[in-house]
């Protein structure tokens, strides 16, 4: 089994970024889940671990040391994968302007054959009830 993601560099991941849907950012002082608009301004001193996403792909961030790193995460047409929806608690609904979150799984097979989650990533925001 191996891992998903692959690393990328740090400048590179932010600007790629900007071209994502969602960013969930855990930070000192607050838990954001926004959709990603021009003027969304990221405080990286406040942060802690900071994921940008859409439907095919999440970048995700976050502090190895004192250093930024960041990990991209895409699909690929033949991945093993299992996609599940959570409800959002209230205080998020407004802001991401949906009441679900979108989550991807991606599988491997161990040596009995059995499926094992190995990476996963947010996915998107429904706008259901």
């Amino acid at each position: 089994m191996s891992s998903k993601g692959r690393t990328i560099d740090f400048e590179t991941a932010r600007k790629a970024a900007a071209g994502l849907d969602y960013i969930y950012s855990l930070e000192i002082s607050a838990i954001r889940l926004l959709p990603i608009l021009p003027d969304l301004t990221v405080n990286w001193d406040e942060c802690l671990d900071v994921r940008c996403f859409s439907n095919d792909k999440e970048i995700h961030f976050f502090k190895q040391k004192d250093d930024w790193k960041a990990v991209l995460i895409e699909d690929a047409p033949d991945d093993a994968a299992v996609t599940r929806t959570y409800r959002l608690p209230e205080k998020y609904k407004k802001a991401c302007g949906g009441s679900r979150i979108i989550v991807k799984e991606y599988l491997a097979y161990d040596e009995d054959g059995q499926a094992v989650p190995v990476c996963t990533r947010l996915a998107g925001i429904r706008k259901e009830a």
